[in-house]
C-alpha cells in the first residue's frame, strides 16, 4: 500500500552494505583461527594436536554451552530479539556483574572479570558474611527485633 521502490532499494543497499562487513569480520576471524591452529600445529605436531583434541574436548558438553540441539536459535520478545545460539560466546548487557548461563565474563563498572574469578569472590563474600551473621548471632536478633515490633503493634 505504501510501498515506495526509492526507500526499497535505498533498504536494498544498506543491507548489502551490512552483509559485506559482517563477511569481512567473519574472513578475520576465520584467517585469525587459521593462523591459531597453524601455530598450534607447528608446536605440537599433527598427532599433538590430534591427542590435546582427544584428551580435553567433549563433544556433550560444547553440546551444552552452544545450545546445539535448540531448534529455535533466536525468541522474539515484545521489542526485542533473543539469540540462544552459542552462549558461551555471548558478551552480557549488564553492568553490574549479571550475566547470561555460560557466560565468559562477568561485567562490573565496564570491567571485564573471568566468570571463574567472578563467582570464587562471591562464594568468599558470602561464605564471610555468613560466618559474621553466626558469630554474632544476627539472625536471632533480627528475629526478636520484628518480633518486638509486632507486639508494640498488638498491644496498641
Amino acid at each position: 500500500e505504501n510501498f515506495n521502490p526509492e526507500i526499497a532499494e535505498e533498504t536494498n543497499g544498506f543491507f548489502y552494505f551490512v552483509k559485506m562487513q559482517f563477511n569481512e569480520l567473519a574472513q578475520e576471524a576465520n584467517t585469525r583461527k587459521d593462523q591459531l591452529f597453524e601455530r598450534l600445529t607447528d608446536s605440537l605436531g599433527n598427532d599433538g594436536v590430534f591427542k590435546f583434541k582427544q584428551q580435553f574436548y567433549n563433544k556433550k558438553i560444547a553440546d551444552i554451552v552452544t545450545n546445539r540441539n535448540e531448534l529455535r536459535k533466536i525468541y522474539e520478545d515484545e521489542d526485542q530479539l533473543i539469540r540462544k545460539k552459542d552462549p558461551i560466546f555471548m558478551y552480557p548487557e549488564s553492568n553490574i556483574g549479571r550475566a547470561h548461563l555460560f557466560s565468559p565474563v562477568k561485567i562490573i563498572n565496564e570491567r571485564n572479570i573471568e566468570t571463574i574469578w567472578f563467582n570464587l569472590f562471591f562464594i568468599w563474600l558470602t561464605t564471610i558474611v555468613i560466618y559474621f551473621a553466626l558469630l554474632f548471632d544476627i539472625l536471632r536478633k533480627i528475629i526478636t527485633y520484628f518480633e518486638n515490633i509486632k507486639l508494640r503493634k498488638t498491644n496498641i
